[in-house]
């Protein structure tokens, strides 16, 4: 009998040691497991409130943006004072993603927004219109098309594109070999930087006059040229 009891000892002595026996927790850890949810329902809290703002500053945003652009616009059709320049621009400036300051800053700097502007070059070629064709580069066009606005400005802002797409979107070369052609920077590179770097400086003076519009509200009057 004896023996059987220390049997029963002994196999309830391995059980215990080869079971779990659950146990209640003691109360600093559930404190401390209550500060854990405490702390992520917070965590949370916030991320939700943070992406509400987000939402609501992107809104913000959006209508800044639509009257800043309405006022960019005007301050371009103030500036141009030529409802179809200002359109053509307009709509070449959206279709290529060329900034409308650069486009005009090279219009002017070539033909001062003088639609009957012409230039003899030293090869015999002929510079036409606002953004000055060269008669042999777009030899295609009849002498009357170099004079007509939105023909001009659509030639010289796809040639434009193709300048940029040409140079790895370096602004600067690429107004560069707007001015000169692609192999002319060979030769004429001193000219042409000269020339790209009087287009970029008018093409901020430019943004900056459009700024203070903006920024303005216009109400200061308009900003002489």
């Amino acid at each position: 009998m004896q023996d059987l009891e220390t049997g029963v000892d002994l196999v309830r002595e391995v059980y215990e040691k080869n079971h779990y026996k659950p146990r209640l927790l003691d109360k600093r850890t559930v404190f401390f497991i209550c500060i854990i949810i405490s702390l992520c329902t917070i965590f949370y809290c916030l991320i939700m409130e943070y992406k509400q703002n987000i939402q609501n500053l992107n809104l913000k945003l959006q209508e800044k943006y639509v009257i800043t652009t309405d006022k960019e616009n005007e301050f371009y059709k103030q500036y141009i004072n030529d409802e179809l320049i200002y359109t053509e621009i307009n709509y070449y400036s959206e279709l290529y993603k060329i900034d409308k300051s650069l486009i005009l800053a090279i219009i002017i700097t070539e033909s001062n927004l003088n639609t009957k502007a012409y230039n003899i070059n030293s090869n015999g070629s002929a510079d036409r219109g606002l953004m000055q064709l060269n008669s042999k580069t777009f030899e295609d066009l009849n002498k009357k098309d170099f004079y007509d606005v939105s023909t001009n400005i659509e030639h010289g802002t796809t040639y434009l594109q193709w300048c940029i797409s040409n140079s790895e979107s370096n602004i600067l070369k690429a107004v560069a070999m707007y001015n000169v052609g692609k192999q002319g920077l060979r030769y004429k590179i001193n000219d042409a930087f000269n020339y790209a770097n009087k287009v970029i400086n008018l093409q901020k003076i430019i943004e900056e006059k459009c700024l203070v519009f903006i920024l303005t509200d216009g109400t200061i009057g308009f900003l002489n040229k």
